[in-house]
């Protein structure tokens, strides 16, 4: 009796099952086997690196419209005014300049620069010190990020550190044009 009683509630288990099975097969997708499995996943991830692709090439569109320079080339640029914003990449400060700075007008922003602080390590400093009259870049001391530098005739003329002073120097900077 038992294994009847097994046999037929079995049965009746996998009537139910399939036809729940049954409502949900448009909903469900069926891996019978290892290639199966594989090629899904495969599928996926060849999706999933193009989406990558696509928002990394997005998001360095606009941070490339502006130069990237090392710290050997700040005082060597031939203007006779510019900007250096100095920044890290994991600073939220730093990207919020640099997103305000690349919504600039076009003939401003061919006047700014960018420096990674993390790739040129030897300007950052423990301590603060003025960098106004500085005219080489191993005179330099960054504390804090982002800071902006405003060099005229090879020299720093004014010093902008955190974003709210950057922010109301670059207000200052649209509206003079």
């Amino acid at each position: 009796n038992l294994l009847k009683w097994t046999e037929t509630f079995q049965k009746k288990n996998l009537k139910e099952i399939r036809s729940i099975l049954d409502r949900y097969s448009d909903k469900v997708i069926w891996l019978s086997n290892k290639k199966d499995v594989e090629e899904f996943f495969v599928q996926r991830l060849i999706i999933f690196l193009l989406v990558c692709s696509f928002l990394s090439c997005k998001s360095n569109e606009t941070s490339n419209s502006i130069p990237i320079i090392k710290q050997e080339e700040m005082f060597e640029i031939l203007k006779e005014k510019y900007y250096v914003l100095i920044y890290l990449n994991g600073c939220l400060a730093c990207r919020d300049c640099k997103h305000r700075i690349n919504k600039m007008d076009k003939d401003l922003k061919e006047d700014f620069y960018y420096l990674d602080l993390e790739l040129n390590k030897e300007l950052s400093s423990s301590y603060f010190v003025s960098n106004i009259g500085v005219t080489t870049y191993k005179d330099l001391k960054i504390k804090k990020t982002p800071t902006l530098l405003v060099i005229e005739n090879g020299s720093v003329k004014e010093e902008y550190i955190k974003q709210d002073s950057i922010f109301v120097f670059l207000d200052i900077l649209e509206n003079r044009v």
